[in-house]
């Protein structure tokens, strides 16, 4: 019985560790595509300027 109940807490740690480890991989992929388009928003900015 309190095997099972290890099994069971570790099984409620694994899933509780799974959730946050994919809420910050969800915050660092917005931020990757929040810096790609400030990246391609300032190119686009530099070819006016150069381009005038």
């Amino acid at each position: 019985m309190e095997n099972r109940r290890i099994l069971i807490d570790e099984a409620g740690s694994i899933a509780e560790v799974a959730l946050k480890l994919n809420r910050f991989y969800g915050a660092a992929q917005q931020a990757a595509i929040q810096y790609l388009e400030n990246i391609g928003a300032c190119a686009e900015e530099f070819e006016e300027e150069v381009g005038r």
